[in-house]
């Protein structure tokens, strides 16, 4: 891997078997020429560039965001993917390199966003939410800022949208909206207030995540109930349960175009009826 040009400290464009590179590393470009050999252990990220708009894009950024910022994205991207044990696509040290770069720039003028996803991402999606409080921490201890609580919120959907995971199956956006509309259905329906703590809110809420993204991607479930009795006790069971059930399989399909699968209706009961039971047994 020879070194073609020093962009900045912390970035070459290298050549490896004709193939354009830009590497990253702390420092490896410290008292390096064209020419040389690039330090392998230094190396921390390395982006092919076959998409020439991809490489203008980070090309700007390194030469107008400070470098600090991108050590802190890679931080944060390290964090996610040991924390989520998940992938992300290489946009994001774009997308979270110019936020957090604009953010700065923003914090100069005591000027900020509200992020009115900020609830929504902090319950339904705990664990990443995690990383983005660690990124708005390392932010303010860096530039000796006081970013408020939403940047956390704004971190975490830069790395959702960025999650090979979700960015699969769409906007992560999207995704949120749906979970929102259903535990807002339960919500009024059964009018609780939901113990975000629970066990039976975690299983709730990681099953309606999975739900919401086949939604948006347009999956229909691949399990098979197999026994139609079931389904038919479960409804007899929990009558009131499976009555909401229907009502939001009628705002599901009439918005998303989406029909709930009998599997789908018996494990939405099976985990709603879970949260109401909790609800009684606190009161």
């Amino acid at each position: 891997m020879i070194i073609k040009n020093i962009l900045n400290n912390n970035f070459l464009i290298v050549e490896q078997d004709g193939v354009e590179k830009i590497v990253m590393g702390r420092g490896i470009a410290f008292n390096k020429k064209a020419g040389q050999k690039v330090e392998q252990n230094r190396i921390q990220k390395t982006f092919i560039l076959t998409n020439s708009d991809f490489g203008k894009k980070l090309a700007y950024l390194i030469h107008n965001v400070p470098e600090e910022i991108f050590q802190v994205v890679t931080e944060i991207i390290n964090y996610y993917m040991e924390k989520t044990e998940k992938t992300v696509s290489d946009a994001v040290y774009l997308t979270l390199s110019d936020h957090l770069h604009f953010s700065l720039n923003r914090s100069k003028e005591d000027y900020y966003y509200k992020n009115v996803l900020l609830w929504d991402i902090k319950n339904f999606y705990p664990t990443e939410y995690e990383v983005g409080v660690y990124g708005l921490e390392r932010m303010n201890q860096l530039f000796d800022l006081e970013l408020p609580i939403e940047e956390a919120g704004f971190i975490t959907l830069h790395l959702l949208n960025a999650d090979i995971g979700y960015t699969e199956v769409g906007d992560i956006q999207r995704v949120i909206q749906i979970i929102q509309e259903v535990t807002d259905s339960v919500h009024y329906y059964f009018g609780i207030d939901f113990d975000t703590s629970s066990m039976q809110y975690q299983r709730f809420i990681t099953h309606v995540r999975f739900f919401a993204q086949r939604v948006v991607a347009g999956l229909a479930s691949e399990e098979q109930l197999g026994n139609e009795d079931l389904l038919e006790l479960i409804q007899e069971k929990y009558r009131n349960i499976y009555k909401c059930v229907m009502l939001l399989e009628n705002h599901i399909n009439k918005k998303y175009q989406f029909p709930l699968s009998p599997e789908e209706k018996m494990y939405l009961t099976l985990h709603i009826q879970r949260i109401v039971a909790n609800d009684s047994e606190k009161q």
